[in-house]
């Protein structure tokens, strides 16, 4: 089963409808890329987790975690920063008037740690989770594999994303016959 991919503006990052040639916010043209930004390029580091957030490790059980949802975690924490039951959401970091659900990683180090306002979508499959860079400035990594930008791949309860230099774990249980 194929699903539609929305378009995510190059300059203000915000979701568009997949057949949408102009932004509906900002008025830039989708296949464009946008003359500045404000998350600063970060030399590449692998495996960096926020200051006191221990080192990666496997996190407890699935009893935390939604039975239709998922839960983001710092890479050695037994407690999520967030769990989420929404179809779609985006990591980064909070804007002013933001029209889409977003995990805000401002409040963990987001902007220090290289995470753009709008740097990865995830949205849920039948199967499943799925997880698109959103041209992020720092980039962002499945389980250490860079991510081509605006390109799906589907995510398996237990993988590492890594915004930046922020390193995250998601856990969610998997549909049955998935």
């Amino acid at each position: 089963m194929t699903y539609p991919v929305a378009r995510f503006c190059p300059a203000c990052k915000y979701k568009n409808e997949a057949d949408a040639l102009v932004c509906v916010y900002c008025g830039a043209v989708l296949d464009e890329h946008p003359k500045d930004k404000t998350t600063e390029k970060m030399a590449h580091t692998t495996g960096i987790a926020p200051a006191g957030h221990g080192v990666p490790s496997p996190v407890g059980p699935l009893s935390g975690v939604p039975s239709n949802g998922i839960a983001v975690y710092f890479v050695g924490e037994s407690k999520p920063i967030t769990t989420l039951d929404l179809d779609d959401f985006v990591l980064g970091r909070q804007v002013t008037g933001a029209s889409d659900d977003i995990v805000d990683l401002s409040q963990y180090g987001g902007l220090e740690m290289g995470v753009s306002r709008r740097h990865a979508w995830v949205r849920k499959t039948v199967i499943g989770y799925e997880i698109v860079d959103l041209n992020s400035t720092n980039g962002t990594w499945l389980n250490e594999k860079r991510l081509v930008p605006n390109k799906t791949y589907p995510l398996k309860s237990g993988d590492q994303i890594r915004l930046g230099q922020m390193l995250l774990i998601v856990l969610f249980k998997t549909p049955d016959g998935a």
